[in-house]
């Protein structure tokens, strides 16, 4: 894909609403940071989206949930795409539903064609 598109942020969250107009978007319960009673965690559901513009023809996007410090990749998720043209942006939605093994720091990130265009953290801690 020539150009790279730009990402107009990454976020973390339990569900995506989009209105059938297709004109406004709701992003429920946006997170960075989660307390999970036990871990292994039960499969979490999670969202990771993304708002790309400025890019040009096709290619595959991956979403990698990764955890950070060892660099473990825990799910991979691809798929094909296409931009329409090039001044439009392009909405990309991954659910999720991800068992996290421990507590720690976990990466998501959003790669186009294998290279890195978003990434952002969640941090997993025990309920106490």
């Amino acid at each position: 894909m020539v150009p790279k598109p730009e990402t107009v942020g990454l976020w973390i969250c339990e569900r995506v609403l989009i209105e059938e107009s297709g004109e406004s978007i709701s992003l429920i319960a946006t997170q960075t940071r989660r307390r999970c009673r036990r871990f292994p965690t039960e499969p979490l559901p999670l969202s990771a989206f993304c708002i790309l513009t400025g890019g040009r023809g096709r290619g595959t996007m991956t979403c990698e949930v990764t955890m950070a410090e060892e660099l473990t990749v825990l799910r991979r998720i691809s798929r094909e795409f296409v931009f329409p043209d090039p001044p439009s942006n392009l909405r990309v939605q991954f659910r999720l539903r991800e068992s996290f093994p421990e507590p720690g720091f976990y990466s998501i990130g959003l790669h186009i064609d294998g290279e890195l265009i978003a990434l952002r953290h969640l941090h997993l801690v025990a309920r106490e």
